[in-house]
Formats: structure tokens, sequence, C-alpha cells
């Protein structure tokens, strides 16, 4: 097939090129390269190497590519991220079609921040699709449309709506049972419980909804159509459980898989018929929780996220919708949260915050229900204006996600000036100066009038469990001069999962504080206001030595809460909740009272406990004149003689016609609103009103509750009707007031279109992998081109890499062709290689060679011709495979030398061509460097010698 060297040339280069004295050739000074960073770890060395390589310019396009990534990885390893970006960004903008390092360089420009696109450009590449209320949507779900015409979420007025995302038009679909208004306090049970959860079907033309009975805490599942017609209930818990939020549809539209919550607080998994209301329960997670549950698309594994035991670290398993046994998907130290299934049923994406990537978005594949390989990085900070909470892809392959603008709830300290007789507003409430990336709470002024303090932290946020606080410092504002004084708190305090609450000493030197202790457990802590030190063990040092109580879910006895100084600061009152952590949940607090302890003696007295018909302990506070205490529950409010007595009941709120009715299985509108006047006369606290929040008063010796004035409307940020207030403290002399606002920012809906286009096919089932061998059955099927682009279709054998062609070393280009393919569209190639046989031995077959194998991206690959440059001019894929096969020394092997690497990647880009059906044919194409010369199917003995490919798929 080619012509051979003069007897003179080939004595020269055979004289030139033995073993010994032969060349550098690149891919030696590359293997150098990799040598000096991964061996002996002289990444100096390694980089002089790599630039070396890229200066020269004659290595191949495969040698040069990976020349530059070892350069970024060698600046990667040297802590050198800016020029570790820009050799990534090189890459991917210089070779395109080297497909293997591009993604390689994609994840790590992710790693380092950047979001990189095919110029080396990076931006954010998510658009805003629209705003809505939070969180009265779920976060557990995300109702788009499979079509992505249409969205549903719930408004502030407990109406059920849709959007179309064509138009921007807004119309109500339902109105709940029971309303929502601003008297929903924030971090309440409802939220915790998803609110108003909602999805729609696969055809898109159902909603499927949670209804909140606010009088039993029950909740009902709905569905009704997408245009408001034909509303049904499909299961009515009738006092069997409390609810069950809807969570995702099988992919046939017959059944809803749901989160269900027991009267006795347990949870778990169900699948509930569309047809009847039935349901099956697959899952029981006990007192554990999920957050996001999702079918995949062939409607066989049913993925959920759950908490691992009390920690902060969250997993994601597999359950088997025919009861199979669990499958565990992530099980580290990290907390992962699950997003959904990719549309090609196959990959799972989560976040997580793996190697504190917080916001970023992972992925895992799951094959026949086990996770193969490990999850790889996906996109970093999906959205980097707000946290994601959960994502649906469409049917074209775009993925909605919902995003928290901002970083979650928003708190602030608000001032206003009341009139000390009326305690109407003299001014109107006005924030304290923003600290940027700060929650502000527990204010506290001074015994002496003339500072405020208040407490500063960042917050870090879980949708299952509330909202957390991190480690903070203490704000002294003077009242005067507005100047402000920060107070650094000991590493060692945490606020946990609770408001630290400042109650000052009469002193003003130090502070109460609650918060959780080195075990975990919530305690109460001593702290100096002017260094910041913590004294965890006692609360007057040198007078006694008095353990701290702890207050925490892990504790067994009696357990303290809250603290507060008398008012000449020798003694301190606290909570004390008996806990049983063996009781059902629900029953393990079995009684409170309030406690006193004498800092002088460390004498301990108890005030009271729970008085009969008294539900769940709120609150206390001490009158200025140190005789009473206010006691409040969920359903009342009363008043407790410091020096013990019977408590007397102030005011309850219980009856559904008083003003101040409590929505029972909310938070008490009065905890951590209450606080007494200096005269000790009346009691102020705040209320949620209709429109806004409201200023109340009742008499301490018993009366009827009054309004005193109602708050503008304006405190909140975000959604109106969602902040509420808390935490009410009095200035001494009466004439100020202090509260804390928590509001709730806007969700975004946001779409990241082509985001995973290599996963946007449809994968195909089958029960067993098929495998198959498929042979050259023709002798054009292959063929070589030559120099020029001159075709041979029968010679005897095929050379790969560089022939042998009047002097000269030409690339060639070798062509296999595969007829009748049976791989249907959308099958999943598991395993691929191509198998030759060698034809020579020898000085040729043993030196160094580099060859790359592609495909031809065509759906149904054209016979070759003699046409010139039939096989170079071909569309190619964009995914490559490098082969460097080592020496072939004997003639007629067919073994793993002369087998490639897996070809599964590039045949897998084939197959998935719009138009590839099965039977259909396919060409590889294989060019490179070296010499391998392996016999053709006109060789010898037809097939039997000839190129194979075998193919292993699903």
């Amino acid at each position: 097939m080619h012509t051979k060297h003069c007897i003179a040339v080939a004595l020269i280069l055979g004289t030139a090129l033995t073993p010994t004295a032969r060349a550098e050739t690149v891919g030696d000074r590359l293997q150098k390269g990799v040598y000096q960073e991964e061996t002996v770890g002289n990444l100096e060395a390694a980089i002089n190497i790599y630039q070396q390589i890229l200066a020269d310019g004659k290595a191949n396009r495969p040698h040069l590519a990976q020349a530059q990534f070892r350069l970024g990885m060698c600046y990667l390893k040297k802590g050198q991220k800016k020029e570790a970006a820009a050799a990534f960004e090189k890459l991917i903008k210089d070779f395109p079609d080297q497909s293997l390092l591009i993604q390689q360089s994609h994840g790590l420009l992710i790693a380092l921040g950047h979001a990189a696109h095919s110029d080396g450009t990076t931006q954010d590449p998510s658009r805003l699709v629209c705003t809505y209320p939070w969180p009265f949507g779920s976060e557990g779900t995300l109702a788009v449309s499979p079509s992505g015409r249409d969205f549903v979420f719930s408004d502030n007025h407990s109406n059920l709506v849709v959007r179309d995302l064509k138009t921007g038009d807004v119309r109500k679909l339902a109105q709940f049972a029971t309303p929502l208004d601003s008297t929903t306090s924030v971090g309440s049970r409802f939220y915790r419980s998803g609110g108003h959860s909602a999805i729609i079907s696969p055809d898109g033309k159902s909603v499927a909804y949670k209804s909140y009975h606010a009088e039993d805490e029950t909740a009902e599942l709905r569905i009704i159509s997408i245009d408001g017609s034909r509303q049904r209930v499909v299961f009515d818990p009738e006092g069997k459980v409390s609810w069950i939020s809807p969570m995702d549809w099988s992919p046939d539209g017959t059944q809803i898989v749901g989160r269900l919550e027991q009267k006795d607080l347990t949870v778990g998994i169900v699948m509930v018929s569309v047809a009847d209301g039935t349901y099956k329960e697959l899952k029981s997670l006990g007192e554990g929780y999920s957050s996001h549950i999702s079918i995949s698309p062939d409607g066989r594994y049913i993925a959920y996220d759950f908490d691992v035991g009390n920690s902060d670290q969250g997993d994601i398993a597999l359950l088997p919708v025919d009861g199979s046994p669990e499958i565990s998907v992530t099980q580290d130290l990290s907390d992962d949260s699950l997003m959904g299934w990719a549309p090609d049923g196959r990959t799972l994406l989560f976040r997580s915050d793996h190697k504190d990537s917080g916001d970023d978005v992972w992925a895992v594949q799951i094959i026949d229900g086990q996770p193969e390989g490990l999850p790889q990085l996906i996109k970093n900070r999906m959205n980097p204006t707000g946290r994601v909470t959960t994502g649906r892809f469409t049917q074209d392959g775009s993925f909605y996600f919902s995003s928290i603008t901002g970083r979650g709830l928003h708190q602030n300290v608000y001032l206003a000036t009341i009139d000390p007789d009326n305690h109407k507003f003299i001014t109107a409430p006005k924030p304290l100066p923003k600290h940027a990336n700060q929650r502000a709470i527990s204010p506290e002024f001074s015994p002496d009038g003339k500072s405020l303090a208040y407490y500063v932290a960042p917050m870090h946020e879980r949708s299952d469990q509330g909202f957390r606080y991190g480690p903070g410092k203490i704000i002294v504002r003077s009242l005067e001069s507005g100047h402000e004084r920060e107070v650094t708190i000991s590493p060692r305090y945490s606020a946990g999962g609770s408001l630290p609450r400042l109650r000052m000493h009469p002193d003003g030197g130090s502070a109460l504080m609650l918060g959780r202790s080195e075990a975990g457990q919530f305690a109460l802590f001593q702290v100096d206001m002017e260094t910041g030190a913590l004294d965890p063990f006692k609360l007057n040092p040198g007078k006694v030595d008095w353990q701290l109580r702890s207050y925490g879910e892990r504790v067994e006895g009696d357990n303290a809460s809250w603290g507060e100084y008398s008012p000449d600061g020798t003694v301190v009152f606290f909570g004390d909740v008996h806990f049983n952590p063996n009781a059902p949940r629900g029953e393990r607090r079995t009684h409170w009272r309030v406690m006193k302890q004498d800092l002088q003696t460390g004498e301990e007295t108890e005030i009271c406990r729970n008085p009969e018909g008294a539900a769940g302990f709120c609150n206390f506070a001490i009158s200025p004149d140190g005789q009473r205490l206010l006691v409040g529950t969920r359903n009342s409010l009363w008043i407790v003689p410091t020096a013990g007595g019977e408590p007397r009941e102030l005011l309850k709120f219980q009856d559904p016609q008083n003003i101040l009715k409590n929505r029972k299985g909310f938070s008490a509108d009065i905890r951590w609103r209450v606080t007494w006047t200096p005269d000790s006369h009346h009691l102020l606290f705040l209320k949620a009103g209709q429109k806004s929040p409201e200023l109340w008063r009742i008499a301490a010796k018993g009366g009827k509750p009054e309004l005193v004035d109602t708050l503008p409307t304006e405190l909140g940020r975000g959604s109106k009707s969602s902040y509420s207030t808390q935490e009410l403290r009095i200035h001494p002399d009466g004439q100020q007031i202090a509260f804390v606002v928590s509001s709730l920012p806007d969700q975004e809906l946001r779409v990241l279109q082509n985001f995973l286009p290599e996963l946007a096919v449809p994968s195909v089932k089958f029960p067993n992998p098929p495998k198959g061998n498929y042979f050259i059955t023709r002798s054009e099927d292959d063929a070589e081109e030559l120099g020029q682009g001159l075709m041979t279709l029968d010679s005897g054998d095929i050379d790969l890499g560089e022939g042998e062609e009047a002097g000269v070393a030409p690339t060639y280009f070798v062509g296999v062709r595969f007829t009748n393919m049976k791989i249907p569209k959308g099958a999943r190639i598991q395993n691929a290689y191509l198998q030759f046989t060698a034809e020579e031995s020898g000085n040729d077959s043993a030196g160094p060679s580099d060859l790359e194998i592609r495909a031809e991206l065509t759906d149904n690959a054209a016979p070759f011709t003699e046409a010139q440059h039939n096989i170079s001019s071909r569309k190619k894929t964009k995914s490559s495979v490098e082969w460097v096969p080592g020496p072939w020394g004997i003639v007629g092997e067919r073994a793993e030398k002369q087998q490639t690497p897996d070809l599964s990647s590039i045949i897998q880009e084939v197959v998935a061509h719009e138009n590839w059906h099965k039977g259909n044919s396919l060409v590889l194409i294989v060019t490179g460097s070296g010499e391998r010369d392996a016999i053709s199917f006109d060789g010898g003995d037809g097939q039997r010698n000839a190129p194979m490919l075998h193919i292993d798929f699903k």
C-alpha cells in the first residue's frame, strides 16, 4: 500500500533512530514534566518543561493541550489560583477540540470560583425570570410545568396563583382553607412543614397542593386543574395524621410522592393514589425530616435528603419503589441537600458544603440504582446573589431554580419615642444603621439609660430547621452621640439556634446571654461588657460557684432556659424545664417552672410551675420593682409574686373571638414581645395586626387589653406581610422602646439553559446490558487517506499514525466503518473499544506513538469513496480519545496491546444525535504520530483479523 524508503535512506534513518540515540520526542519531554511534577515534586522544573513545549509549537495538538493543562495544575498546586485559572481558560479557548481536558478544566475553574465558557470568559449564566413571596412557597418543591410555561406559587394573601412565564400574567388558582397573614411567625412549624406545597403534573394540566387548616393543625391534599376548574380533595387526614405535603408526581401521573407527618410528629415518605387517595408508606423517617423528595424519570427510585442525627450534616439516599433495600448516595461529613433528577434519568443533582463549596451544585451518576463514580462539581455559586433552595428541569433541558435574595431572613433593631403616659408613638420607629451581612437582635437598654446594647451575627439557614445564628458580637451604642463600640465575645460562645436575649446586670458591667455550650447544649453565660470574656461556670465570681444549668434536647432532667437578674442584682431568675428524651416526641417536656437563685448563698427556690391549663412555657419578665413576674405561655399570661405564691391569670387568649387570638400551632404572639413599663403598672406587648404590627398594653392588676398604636407597614423588607416583630424592650425613663423586626425576602425564580447539554438525551433502559462485536464486512469499509488527501480503499494493511511515502512521514487518516449497529437511540454506552491485529513488528512498531480517535458526527455514516480527503473532510465528534500504544512485537498478535482505550464518550456522542436510529452505520477515524501497522480486511482472512468494534450498552 505504501512505497518503502530506498536502502540508503533506510540505513541513515536506522542509524539515527536506534533506541539509544534517537531524538527526544515531545511525548518524552511531556513525561519528564509529569515526572518532575508528580514524582519528584519539583513544580518549578515541571513548569519550565511545559512552557518550553508550548513555546516550541512543534508538538501535535493533544501534546500541546496536555502541556497547557499540566501547567495549570502546577500553578494550582503552588497555590497560584489566578495563574492556574488563566492557564485553564487558555486551554478552553485554544483547544476546543480536546473535550476531555476541556471538561476537566471547566470543573477546576468552577472550583476556583469561575464559571468558564468556550471563549475563556466568566459570567453568571442564569437569567432572572420573576420574583415571588417567601416562605409560603415550599422550599422542597418547585412548581414549574414540564413545558416551562406555567409557574404555580402562593402569594401573601393565601391564594394559590399561576404565572404565565411567557406573558407574565398572574391569575388566582385557588383559595387556601385558612388564609395566612402577618400573625404567622418566622420559623414556625408551618414554615418547617413547607408552607402550601404545590407541584404540577407531568402533563402540565393539574396541580397538587397542600391546604392547611390552622384550627386543627391538619392539611389535606387537593388537586386542581391548571385552569382553575375541577378541584377535588384527594387525601383528607380526618384526625388520622397531621398533614401530607406533595413533593413530586410519578412519571405516569397516577401517584403522588408525599411527606406525611403523623400526630406524634413522626415523618414518613408515602405514595398516594391520585384516583382514590389511598397511600402506602415507603419509608419511615421516625423523628427525622426530609426537605426534598424526588422520583426518578423512570419511576423506579425516590431520592430524598435527610438529617444525620442531631448534627448539621445531611445525606441523600435512594428508595426503590419496589421495596428493595435503600441505597446510600452520599455518606460523608458534608451537608448535602437534594435538588432533583436531570432529564437523562441517571444524574442526580444536589447542593453541598463539600470542601466549603456553599451554594455549589454537584452531580452524581446513578446507574441501575447505584451511584457510579465520585460526585462531580457542576456549578460554582449557582446564584452569586442568593441562596439556591431547589430546582427542576423542564422538557427542553432548561433548569429552573429558586433562590432567596440576599442571604435569607433580614433582622434589625428599631428605636421609637413614645409618650410615657399613654404609650403612643411620638416618633415613628427607625432602624439602627445596618452592619454588613449581619442580623441585629436582642436589644437591651443599659440600667443608666445612656446606651443600647444589641447582638449582631451572621445567620446560617437550614430550610428544614428554621434559622441559626453564627458567631457574633455585642454592639454598645450611645443614645446621645450614636457612637458604637464592639464587644468581641469569646470564640467559645455560640448562640446556636436560639436568640441570645441579652439581660444586663444592674451595675452595667456584665450581662446574661443564652447560648450553646461546648458540649452542644443550651446554657446561660455571663459576658463581661468591656472585654467580652465569658464565665460559663460562675454567675458572680468570688461569691459562689454556680454550675450552669443547660437547656437542650439531649439532656435529661431539669434544664434551665432564659435568665434575668433581679433589680438589685443579687438574684438570678431562670426558667427550668424538665426534659425526658425517652418520652414520645411532643411529650418530652413534662413540666416547666420558674426558679430563682440567691447569688450570695447559692440557694435555689421554686417560684412557680406550669399552672393547670397553661400550654407551653414561652417567656417570663421581672417587674422593675422586683415584686412580680410576668409568665407567658402559648395560651395565657400570668402574674406571679417573686416571693412565691399562687399565680394569677392575667389574660387568656385561646377564645377564637378574643382580640388577642393566637392560632394554635404557631408561636405565641407575646413570645419575646412583652415588657414591663418602668413604673411596674402596665405591660406593653407587640401583636401582629391584620395589616401591620400593633402596640398593646394591659394593666398589671388586670382588665381589658387596649390597643395603643399601630406601627407603619414600611418596617419590613421584602414582601409586606412577610415580617414579624419581637423582643420589645423599654427605656428606664419610659420614653423610648426598642424592638426587632424580622422580615422575609422575596424569592427569585431563575433559569439556566444548556445546563447539562450532554445529559439532555433520555436514557433507554434494558433489563441486561447488551454486548456486541461489530466487524468490517467489506473491503472498502477500512480505508486510508494519504498525503494530499489521496484515498486508498483496498490496502492489505492499515497505517495507524505516520506512514511512509516518498521519503517523508505524513500523518495518515484511517477510517473504519461498521454497519447495521444494533444500538437504539438514547442507549447508554458502557464500554467500547477497537481491536486491531498487528501486521508488522520491529523498530517501526516499537517506537513512540501517540494516536487520537474520533467518530464521524453524523446519524448514519456514508461509505468511503475515492474522493480526495474523503476521511479528513468528515465532521468529527467533539469528544476524542488519546491512545498511546506500546510496542507491537509479534506479527499476527491480536491482544490487549492492539486494543484501544474505552471509546464510550465518542460513540455516546454519535448515538445521542437527533436522527440516530438502530441499524445505522458508524465511522471511527484514527490519526496521530508514530507508526503501528494493522491488518486490514484485504490483508488476510477477511473479518477474522480486520478491525473489530466491541460495544456494551444499556
